[in-house]
Formats: C-alpha cells, structure tokens, sequence
C-alpha cells in the first residue's frame, strides 16, 4: 500500500508485523484519501471480505477451570510464535451486559449455559456491541484470572465473535417489541440519535418493564419499516 502511494511519503519501511513512515503535514489528507482509495479497491476480492478467526479448541462453560488454566499457563511465555490459547465458545446467552471504564470503551456482561455462567470482559471491544447483541454463532476468548478485594476468580477476555451467516432468529417476546416501537413512533424526529443503555433505561423506567438492550436491536433488526446503525453505543434509527 504504501509503495502504491509512496508519492506522498519522504521515506517508509517495516517488516511483516510493523511499519513506519515519514512525510510532511500538508500530505496527511491526500494520503489517507489514496490510501482508502487502494483498501477499497483491494478489499473488493471475496477473499478480503471476511476475517477468517483460528481457535485451538471449543469449549463449554463447565471445562473452564482453574486445573485447565494451569495447564495453559505452562506454555507461557507468550507472545509472537507462541500465541496465548483462544477458545470458541457457542450455544451461550448473553446477561448483565453493561459498560465499563473511564471512557466507556469496554464492554462487561455474563455469558451463560443451561447450568451455569461465566464473566467476560472485553477491553475495548465497544465497537462490538452490534454484533455481540444479534446472537452471534460463538464468542472467541482467552481465560484469564482475575483479582478483585481479595477474591481470585476466572474471567474469559472477549477477542471476537463469530457473526451468524443465517437469518437473525431471535423471537421478542410481542407486548415488549410494541413498547419498543411506541416509543420510536412517539419521536417527532424521522431520525433518532440516542445512547443505546440510556434508551433502555428510558424504556424500562417508563414502562416499568425489563427489556434488554439484545430485544431492542433484535426488534430493529426483524422490522423491515424501521432502519438502524449502531456505531459503538451510540443508535441512528430511521423510520
């Protein structure tokens, strides 16, 4: 790419995994603009247009314990060459999901089986919320051990999810998906701008019902009238 473009550029180099470069202030835009301009065009061959996710094993809830993560630990150290393990985890439901840290950009929720659940954390991982709310086929994660007042206890860290390739099937319970669509008609906006968690709160307080963030995009998602972008956690809604 940047040999491509290397018009711009007052000198680059790198290698497989990195790679710097040099040039004046007054070229930024024009680079970046050309530089989007070859993505695009490269991006266009199917090959580019899925990320292919390798795991070493899936997993259930009830296999993460703290005898298997010792026995992970024993192949540290990790890093280039030696990645640490990743495991696919499918057929779990997400609860407690909510945002974490300073800025927000980290996503905190439950992942959950018939008998038991698990906490993840997914550093951040905001701009997976969309996918993470439409019932992906699994989540990617590593194990971790986490230390909080005293208490030890294993965690997963969110790496990324598989995306369904079939149809969205996801059943909103009826009374709750027409709450959801009285309160976008009520909008005298055609265009809604509004914080995902605080459209739920707002919903469930108004209402006094308990409505998860999953059922409204779910809701979205099946209503061919109304259309949506979730970039991050901020939600466009378009009637």
């Amino acid at each position: 790419a940047f040999k491509y473009i290397d018009k711009y550029l007052v000198k680059y180099g790198g290698h497989k995994l990195a790679a710097g470069l040099t040039l004046l202030a007054e070229n930024i835009s024009a680079f970046a603009n050309e530089l989007n301009k070859y993505i695009d065009n490269i991006i266009r061959d199917e090959e580019f247009l899925f990320k292919e996710i390798k795991v070493d094993s899936f997993i259930e809830i009830k296999d993460i314990t703290y005898r298997l993560y010792d026995e992970i630990n024993k192949f540290e150290p990790y890093g280039h060459g030696n990645p640490k393990p990743i495991f696919a985890l499918k057929n779990v439901r997400i609860k407690d999901l909510k945002r974490v840290g300073k800025n927000s950009d980290h996503l905190s929720f439950r992942l959950a089986d018939s008998k038991s659940d698990m906490p993840v954390i997914g550093f951040g991982k905001i701009y997976l919320l969309d996918k993470i709310l439409t019932k992906p086929s699994s989540y990617i994660v590593s194990i971790s051990d986490n230390e909080f007042r005293g208490c030890k206890n294993l965690q997963l860290i969110l790496s990324e999810v598989e995306e369904k390739e079939e149809n969205l099937n996801f059943e909103v319970d009826e009374q709750k998906s027409k709450i959801i669509k009285s309160l976008i008609n009520k909008s005298k906006s055609k265009i809604i701008k509004t914080d995902l968690f605080m459209f739920t709160e707002k919903l469930n307080r108004q209402y006094n019902v308990k409505i998860t963030a999953e059922e409204i995009i779910c809701t979205l998602k099946k209503d061919d009238n109304l259309q949506y972008v979730l970039k991050n956690d901020i939600l466009y809604i378009k009637r």
